[in-house]
C-alpha cells in the first residue's frame, strides 16, 4: 500500500513539473502587460518595440542574450552569451560583443 502511495506521489509530481515546463514561454515571446510570464531563467526586456523573453546572461551589453543564443559561463565563471564576440573581434552592434560596446567595428570593453 506505502508503495503504491509512494508511485502515486512521484507520478503526480512528473505530471505537475511537465504541465509547468510546457506553459514556459521561449524566447522572444512578448511578455509583460497582456503577454506571457518569462520562465525563471529569462528575463522580459523590450527588444525591437515589445517586451520579450530573452535568456538572462550578464556578461553581455544589456544583460540579456539575443533571440536564438543561450547563456554559458566563461573561463572565468562570467555568464557569456552563446555566440558572442570577444573583445577587439569585428562587429556591427553592442549585442554581438560578450562584454563592452561594438565601437568602430570591434568590441570593445
Amino acid at each position: 500500500m506505502k508503495s503504491t502511495q509512494t508511485l502515486l506521489g512521484v507520478l503526480a509530481a512528473a505530471l505537475t513539473i511537465g504541465a509547468v515546463s510546457a506553459r514556459c514561454p521561449l524566447v522572444g515571446t512578448y511578455c509583460g502587460a497582456g503577454g506571457a510570464t518569462c520562465c525563471l531563467q529569462m528575463v522580459c526586456v523590450y527588444d525591437r518595440g515589445r517586451n520579450r523573453c530573452h535568456h538572462n546572461c550578464e556578461g553581455n551589453a544589456g544583460d540579456w542574450c539575443p533571440r536564438g543564443q543561450k547563456c554559458y559561463l566563461g573561463p572565468h565563471g562570467e555568464p557569456l552569451c552563446q555566440d558572442c564576440l570577444r573583445n577587439r573581434v569585428p562587429c556591427t552592434v553592442d549585442s554581438d560583443c560578450c562584454v563592452g560596446t561594438c565601437s568602430g567595428g570591434r568590441c570593445q570593453k
